[in-house]
């Protein structure tokens, strides 16, 4: 069952997927499947799980192929509701139940033995058996994250302080009062240090004030000075440049005189040049007039070659418009040729078709002969049959004391006298066979009739068949005669048609490229015709081109006549040097008379500049008017600053160690402070969450943690629900009650269970009752606890339940009142199944299902009734 719903085997010891139920020694063609119908609120269900091996197609391997579906019954149909993949039918299934695997297991199939051990373990051991049943996790995992808690918060504690620690350590206080008192000692040290320095820098500032006006005094005492200097100097450079005024002149003539010359060479090379390029025209007239003179020769003999190819054009054009004629032909001849060739294919289709109806009429001839012997057979079988149950009905009628001793089985109560034993029952003259068989017989002789009509129509229908195709195939016969052809001729004249007709295709699909090509040489024969034209215009251009360009080149040598190109190429040359010559020197002339003027004005700018900056100089130093009668040494004065700034660098520094220290300390105390709350919070934290977690893990009166506490309510209603199976097995004398009170010792409590003896009034230990009284009460405790977590699971109301193994360690007379309780159990309406392998059960169980083994590996099973 559990295989089928949730595709997991669930035995005593474990759990297996479906996969590890196929068999090992199983066949590779047959599949593993199971199936399981159950009813649920007035429908009916099924689950089907199948398991198989499918041959790969990229690999040729064998793989698994597992198929999962779930049928709902409708108007005595199985409806497909789910399938696909496991999970999802597996969701189906606990949809409809309320129930997963687990779950499914603890309410319908009851693992005895678990139970047992249930009743007798202690507490400890009954809350971790009791924490699965219920899936009471949840309150274990309260009690370990309290537990947790407390210790990250020790653990924070702990931090907290060892910071504390360090940060005193590392300011060398052993307390915050005494760091404290360090920060105010700084603060005190930090205000002195202000104050001095404040003194020193008001000193300073009056000591470099005088610096100041010192260094100034001396510096514009020596620029007075340099400026007289600079003065002087650039008037004795004045005065030297003023000197050189007439030398400039005398340059500035001779360069105009140079310049002069230079411009009379200018012309001379100008008229040479021009003399040369009429000596070169006329070079180029006379090469020109040769050139077109070669190109009129090159023009005359293609204007020959456009000649000879006009004349093999208008050859090969007749050549195209005989073979176009020769096509057109051709096409018209197309449309009678296929006309022809479609009544040959009419033809040879109807012969063909003429041989496929004999080939049906063969085929239903055979099939008459197969059906008419069939409907001998068969209608022999039904009339044996017939015969046979006649006879066996006619005995049957004739002897009912028979009829009776063969209804009768071992271990059932005999409807006459009611005993279970047979020994000696009647006997009829006649063997007679018993119900099952007969009723075989019956099926077989409504089958075997059935068979027998069938085969009578499927005859009739085999010959109105075969007459169909005789008379198809002779009208066949009389279309193929019409046609005036044989079979052979007609292949004959249509093999040689389509030859013919390909041909002729051939030709005529040439005519479109004939008449294309055709029409091309057409137009390259025009095309010849202007390219002859224009051929016969350029040699007369070419020709007129060259007369007068001879005339052109005459004309040019006789205005040139008595000039040589290199006698005009010396000339220039010459010409050319003396232009270079005067006007370079002209050049530096000029570029020395600037040079003099410009440095004239800069000696003039620079002697009124200095006369300026003289006089600048001369109003600040007047300007400047120090207290002092003798001024002081500068150096004396410079030692005694630089010691002030020294003593004012070592007051900043010393302030800013102070400054710093401070900081540092006034950080310190913050952070101890802060640290010290947190601790404070952290501490109060840690004490109510500690007492709560001891409390929840069992440090109580009662000793007993939450997990066993909240379980212990679960079991009050499991032992209540149990004590109403217990009462009745023990008719009334034994009630199961959990055991209230803290334990000795250090032992955990709130779970063991007790025995209320209703004898005595008292209750007493599970170890005092015997055998039997352990199992009616483990056996009641496995019951509770099924309609406990069926209730709490929200799960629909089962009326079947499974008891898995613990009847094989009972004594015969345990056995006995195992038997008799669950009898009773089911005399309420229940229906009690027993998973054992105890062979004594087989003669107190009647219906049963019995699953053996055999050598091989394989498994039988067996209904026994």
């Amino acid at each position: 069952m559990p295989c089928a719903l949730h595709s997991t085997a669930a035995p005593q010891g474990g759990r297996r997927d479906f996969a590890g139920m196929r068999c090992a020694s199983a066949p590779e063609d047959v599949p593993t499947s199971v199936e399981f119908d159950f009813s649920l609120q007035g429908k009916i269900y099924r689950f089907r799980r199948s398991r198989f091996l499918h041959v790969n197609r990229n690999t040729k391997q064998l793989e698994p192929r597992e198929t999962h579906e779930c049928f709902i019954d409708e108007n005595g149909e199985m409806r497909l509701l789910e399938s696909g993949s496991e999970s999802a039918v597996r969701r189906r299934a606990e949809e409809l139940l309320h129930l997963n695997c687990t779950q499914f297991s603890q309410v319908v199939v009851l693992p005895q033995g678990d139970f047992l051990r249930l009743l007798r373990a202690s507490s400890k051991e009954k809350a971790e058996m009791l924490e699965t049943l219920f899936s009471a996790g949840l309150w274990r995992n309260v009690m370990e994250s309290f537990s947790a808690r407390t210790r990250t918060l020790d653990a924070e504690c702990r931090k907290l302080t060892a910071m504390r620690a360090s940060l005193l350590e590392k300011e060398n206080a052993e307390s915050g009062a005494i760091l404290e008192k360090a920060v105010a000692e700084l603060e005190e040290k930090e205000t002195n240090l202000r104050r001095d320095a404040d003194s020193l820098a008001k000193k300073l500032q009056d000591q470099e004030a005088a610096l100041r006006l010192t260094e100034e005094y001396y510096r514009l005492k020596d620029e007075l000075v340099r400026t007289s200097q600079l003065e002087a100097s650039a008037q004795r450079h004045l005065d030297e440049l003023n000197r050189t005024k007439a030398q400039t002149a005398q340059k500035r003539e001779e360069a105009a005189r140079l310049r002069s010359s230079a411009v009379q060479a200018a012309q001379e090379i100008s008229r040479l040049q021009q003399q040369q390029k009429q000596l070169s025209h006329a070079a180029d007239l006379r090469g020109r007039a040769q050139e077109t003179l070669r190109q009129k020769n090159q023009e005359e003999a293609s204007l020959t070659v456009l000649k000879q190819n006009a004349v093999e054009l208008g050859q090969r054009i007749l050549t195209g418009e005989a073979f176009a004629e020769q096509a057109q032909t051709s096409a018209t001849q197309i449309p009678k040729l296929l006309e022809e060739r479609q009544a040959l294919e009419r033809a040879l289709a109807l012969y063909e078709e003429l041989e496929n109806l004999k080939h049906a009429e063969r085929k239903a001839q055979g099939e008459l002969k197969r059906t008419e012997e069939s409907q001998k057979a068969s209608t022999l079988l039904a009339e044996t049959l017939t015969q046979r149950l006649s006879a066996q009905e006619a005995v049957l009628r004739g002897n009912s004391t028979l009829q009776l001793a063969c209804s009768l089985e071992e271990g059932s109560p005999c409807p006459v006298c009611g005993s279970t034993e047979h020994p000696s029952p009647a006997q009829g003259k006649e063997q007679l066979l018993d119900v099952q068989e007969l009723e075989l017989l019956r099926r077989e002789e409504k089958k075997g009739r059935e068979r027998a009509l069938q085969d009578t129509a499927q005859c009739a229908a085999s010959s109105q068949l075969f007459r169909q195709a005789m008379e198809k195939r002779a009208a066949q016969e009389t279309l193929c005669l019409q046609t005036g052809f044989s079979p052979e001729q007609a292949k004959e004249c249509f093999h040689l048609l389509t030859a013919r007709l390909q041909q002729e295709r051939s030709t005529a699909d040439k005519l479109p490229a004939a008449r294309a090509k055709l029409a091309a040489l057409t137009a390259q024969r025009d095309q010849l015709g202007k390219e002859e034209y224009e051929a016969v215009r350029r040699v007369s251009a070419l020709t007129a081109k060259a007369l007068e360009l001879d005339r052109n080149a005459q004309e040019a040598e006789q205005a040139c006549s008595g000039l040589k190109q290199a006698e005009l190429e010396n000339a220039i040359a010459r010409k050319k040097q003396e232009y270079e010559a005067a006007e370079s020197r002209s050049n530096l002339l000029l570029t020395e008379c600037e040079q003099a003027v410009s440095a004239l004005s800069a000696a003039e700018s620079a002697c009124s500049a200095a006369r300026n900056a003289k006089d600048k100089a001369q109003s600040a130093f007047d300007v400047l008017q120090p207290s002092w009668e003798i001024p002081p040494e500068l150096s004396v004065l410079r030692r005694e600053t630089e010691e002030k700034r020294k003593l004012s660098l070592q007051l900043s520094q010393e302030l800013g160690q102070t400054i710093s220290l401070l900081s540092s300390l006034r950080g310190s105390l913050a952070s101890v402070r802060e640290l010290e709350e947190k601790l404070n919070s952290a501490e109060q934290q840690f004490s109510h969450t500690a007492r709560l977690s001891h409390s929840l893990s069992g440090a109580n009166p009662l000793k007993t943690p939450i997990l066993q506490y909240v379980l212990s309510i679960m079991l009050d209603e499991v032992l209540g629900s149990a004590n109403r199976f217990f009462g009745t097995l023990s008719r009334g004398r034994y009630a199961l009650r959990r055991m209230e009170g803290p334990k000795g010792g250090n032992a955990l409590g709130g779970l063991d269970i007790e025995v209320l003896d209703g004898a005595s009034m008292l209750p007493r230990s599970i170890e005092t009752l015997s055998g039997g009284e352990q199992f009616l009460a483990s056996l009641s405790l496995a019951f509770g606890l099924s309609d406990v977590v069926q209730s709490r699971s929200g799960a629909v109301h089962l009326d079947s339940i499974f008891i898995d193994e613990g009847f094989g360690t009972l004594d015969g007379e345990t056995l006995d009142t195992a038997m008799k309780a669950l009898a009773m159990i089911r005399s309420s309406g229940r229906l009690i199944g027993i998973i054992s392998h105890v062979s004594e059960l087989r003669g107190r169980i009647a219906s049963r299902i019995e699953v053996t083994g055999d050598g091989a590996g394989f498994a039988q099973a067996a209904i026994k009734m």
